[in-house]
């Protein structure tokens, strides 16, 4: 096997020692994939980013590449990698564990071939960065240019107790941990089982970051029994910091510290974003603008994983606004978490790319004064 190393630190270059040194393995490096060694050539080998090694003839030349990059983000780092390689189309990846290096620990087994060490990426379940779950829509407030529609719903629609926790057991199947699992909707302290959420949540995924994100209007008349389950089960509020919760946040801070629940709380939040457009062709430019800040809240609705929230409300919303969506489209622009085919890595490949639906979402950022009141479609509209 003919393979490139992608990291050309210690940890590389241990790799390569012990591939050099092993008289059993029929495993050769030719080439350094490395995008922030200074040298160009280390131990002899040419050292490539990894933008010049995929656009070279060098990829055709290789078996695999082997990962192996160490720092305290080790697990994230070495899997932002893997995705930027799937993401050219090569599936060929093999990975040096994060606990390989420290311990030195064996890079062949007895037979010549890579030790357990060295694992094949569909072997390794990844992590997701941050996931959200869509579990209502109402809301207790009535905010114009609502990024989620909630000023549009009326009924409560609660998330199926059953069916959420179906979306739980296959996110664990598909990912190690998720760092972060954020409750939202509308307003999730309107849900009367929220404790249970918050319950089901922390039993699929131990180390998780559970935050309920809130307007906190309604937090100063939270029962015992959920303040008690946010507390036990270490879960956290995030609060959006709208006027009226202005009003009402040293009541809502008061609860909160003599209770011993954890918080955070945004800056004002003054002004809304109006999101929608009908003037792009493609929804590669939004894209573009938003993956770092929008397009990392990804959202699990009605068994489907969406790149953000805005894509089911979208949809939901299709008539309001008067644009046009099929279902096919819908589909066609989500990852099918039900899906046992479909595991975590296909997914985090799936959240670097546009959607056909990304074509409303308005690159540009246009604000308007946050208020409450009967909503306009124009209140929604970029152009």
């Amino acid at each position: 096997m003919k393979i490139a190393i992608y990291g050309a630190g210690a940890y590389g270059q241990y790799i390569y020692n012990e591939i050099s040194e092993n008289k059993n393995g029929d495993i050769s490096v030719l080439y350094w994939i490395d995008n922030f060694v200074k040298e160009n050539i280390v131990q002899g080998l040419n050292v490539y980013t990894e933008e010049e090694f995929f656009v070279s003839d060098k990829v055709d030349e290789i078996d695999a590449i082997l990962v192996a990059v160490r720092n305290r983000g080790m697990d994230l780092t070495a899997q932002k990698i893997i995705v930027s390689i799937l993401g050219k189309g090569y599936n060929q990846i093999y990975v040096a564990l994060p606990q390989f290096f420290k311990a030195q620990l064996p890079v062949f087994n007895q037979s010549g071939g890579f030790s357990s060490f060295v694992k094949f990426y569909k072997d390794i379940l990844p992590t997701e960065r941050l996931m959200l779950s869509l579990i209502l829509n109402k809301c207790n407030l009535n905010c114009k240019s609502c990024q989620h529609g909630s000023n549009l719903v009326h009924e409560n629609d609660f998330l199926d107790m059953k069916k959420y926790e179906s979306y739980l057991r296959q996110l664990k199947k598909k990912f190690r941990n998720i760092i972060e699992f954020q409750l939202l909707g509308g307003e999730p302290l309107l849900n009367t089982q929220l404790e249970l959420y918050i319950v089901l949540a922390r039993r699929y995924f131990p180390s998780t970051r559970i935050v309920i994100v809130t307007n906190g209007l309604a937090i100063p008349q939270m029962s015992l029994k959920l303040t008690d389950t946010i507390t036990e089960c270490d879960a956290s509020f995030y609060i959006s910091q709208y006027p009226p919760t202005r009003d009402k946040l040293e009541q809502i801070i008061d609860f909160l510290d003599n209770r011993n629940i954890n918080y955070e709380v945004s800056s004002p939040r003054v002004q809304f974003r109006k999101w929608v457009t009908t003037k792009e062709e493609s929804g590669e430019k939004a894209f573009a603008r938003w993956k770092g800040s929008d397009c990392i809240c990804h959202v699990v609705d009605e068994g489907r994983i969406y790149l953000c929230p805005c894509l089911p409300r979208l949809y939901a919303m299709r008539d309001y606004l008067n644009i046009q969506i099929d279902e096919s489209e819908l589909m066609n622009s989500s990852i099918d978490l039900m899906d046992d085919a479909i595991d975590g890595w296909d997914i985090l490949n799936y959240y670097e790319h546009a959607t056909s639906l990304c074509r409303f979402c308005s690159p540009r950022e246009v604000l308007v004064k946050w208020e409450v009141g009967q909503s306009d479609k124009m209140d929604y509209f970029a152009d």
